[in-house]
């Protein structure tokens, strides 16, 4: 519920990251995939995907936040290949916004 209400959503056509400051002194990765999206096996590998990205690429992230990536019914059947560029192009919009509220202040 804080996620929504204070952090900022970025969408792809296949996943919806929402990212708030954390609340603890680490980052935090939540992940959504709904039935919709496949069976329970093609579920856990879309997890075990986005746990993978997030574990190679946190450190671009600078601070401490609190992340919920939403998959859509849309990834079910997707390489890896493509769910890690729709990953990488979520997480590079990220960064950049970081970046640039930060230059801002």
């Amino acid at each position: 519920m804080r996620l929504k209400s204070e952090g900022r959503a970025v969408r792809t056509p296949l996943i919806t990251v929402i990212i708030a400051p954390g609340a603890t002194e680490n980052s935090r990765l939540g992940i959504t995939v709904g039935k919709h999206v496949g069976n329970a096996c093609e579920r856990n590998r879309i997890k075990r995907l986005a746990r993978e990205f997030f574990r190679l690429h946190r450190h671009l992230l600078k601070g401490h936040w609190d992340m919920n990536i939403i998959v859509k019914k849309e990834a079910a059947g997707l390489d890896s290949r493509r769910m890690f560029s729709e990953f990488n192009a979520v997480f590079h919009r990220l960064v950049v916004d970081e970046s640039e509220s930060v230059s801002r202040n």
